[in-house]
């Protein structure tokens, strides 16, 4: 992580120029193709001009940047992926999930549609235009793994805590009907909270842990065409539980002083789940994820995707913690939203959007 350091430097430069529409997404200039951080740790700017003038101005303190001239800007691949991703959504009752993303490396829109391995995949081939920058690849999905794509489960007991303890990033937080993971403490509309999944608990619900209940989800996104998955649980005034600025990191602790919107693809990141404890993984990029609530297609937008580097991902890892050390400081940039076990992805809200309705306390 600390030879990524420059070029997560340039690259919060650099996105501290662009503007922030009212859904919390950057607004990306049209000559602007994306980024990543390469192999040799430097961040890889992706233009559709030659003139590389205005960016290299602004990022001129740093010797981490590399440029490539491509074809189609980040907008054009994203609408295309979007436009091609609602185009399928009426075949919805033969697929299990669905994803669309600009894979920025590649320069390409891609869609990859999950389905059954009794259903044919031809039956998709009227979507795809090889005329236009996009791919869109059928995988075969294990029904027996087709539920790891958003995780939850579990008992509760539901009775008042008494206790005084203190709540960390990584800690176990439960309903009477599922299980999660507590993904961060802070404020919400001036109120002591914390965060966790949206999928995990609906709105209103109470919610603790083995000592008992301390809360109530009092905000919830996890809706379709919504940006983010994510829950603010705020805590009752009698709770005597105490917030902290801490979150699981292999077999201790360590302090968050810092928050991060979002971190360029190629990123190495730590994650903590209840179930499945410390892991690391590695960001691809931003997707757009379809799958079935109650029979229906719920599309949740803006998830980052990364793939699990070293250790495991489980149920009841949903709402965990995502942080990174950057400029000697722990930051934290998001939590756990769901895991496809065939590739080894991992999926996580970023903190982009959740900083205008939750603070995360940094002290």
């Amino acid at each position: 992580m600390l030879l990524q350091q420059n070029a997560l430097n340039a690259y919060n430069t650099l996105y501290s120029t662009f503007e922030i529409d009212e859904n919390y997404n950057y607004i990306l200039p049209d000559d602007y193709a994306g980024e990543y951080i390469n192999d040799y740790n430097n961040l890889v700017l992706q233009l559709t001009t030659t003139d590389y003038s205005y960016y290299e101005e602004i990022l001129s303190n740093y010797d981490c940047v590399e440029f490539n001239t491509v074809e189609y800007s980040y907008n054009e691949l994203y609408q295309l992926a979007d436009k091609t991703r609602c185009s399928i959504l009426e075949d919805m009752n033969d697929i299990v999930y669905m994803s669309s993303k600009v894979d920025v490396k590649d320069n390409i829109a891609k869609v990859e549609i999950g389905v059954l391995p009794s259903v044919k995949k031809t039956i998709y081939k009227s979507n795809r235009n090889s005329t236009l920058p996009i791919d869109v690849e059928y995988v075969y999905v294990d029904p027996a793994e087709s539920k790891h794509y958003f995780l939850s489960g579990a008992n509760f007991d539901n009775t008042l805590s008494n206790s005084s303890y203190d709540l960390i990033g990584g800690d176990m937080v439960k309903s009477y009907l599922s299980t999660a993971t507590l993904g961060y403490c802070g404020s919400h509309n001036g109120k002591k909270a914390i965060i966790t999944a949206g999928h995990a608990f609906s709105l209103n619900t109470t919610v603790g842990n083995n000592s008992g209940n301390f809360g109530v989800v009092n905000y919830s996104r996890y809706e379709d065409d919504n940006y983010g998955d994510f829950c603010i649980i705020d805590l009752f005034d009698y709770s005597k539980c105490e917030l902290t600025n801490k979150v699981k990191y292999k077999i201790n602790t360590v302090n968050i002083t810092a928050t991060a919107y979002s971190v360029p693809a190629g990123t190495i990141c730590h994650k903590y789940g209840e179930q499945s404890t410390y892991s690391t993984i590695s960001t691809l990029g931003t997707e757009d994820v379809t799958y079935k609530k109650d029979g229906k297609p719920i599309t949740i937008k803006g998830l980052v995707s990364a793939h699990l580097e070293s250790g495991h991902s489980q149920d009841g890892d949903s709402g965990g913690p995502i942080y990174v050390y950057e400029n000697g400081k722990w930051t934290f940039c998001g939590i756990h939203s769901g895991y496809e076990a065939r590739s080894k992805t991992v999926y996580f809200t970023p903190y982009l959007y959740i900083y205008g309705i939750f603070t995360a306390k940094t002290s």
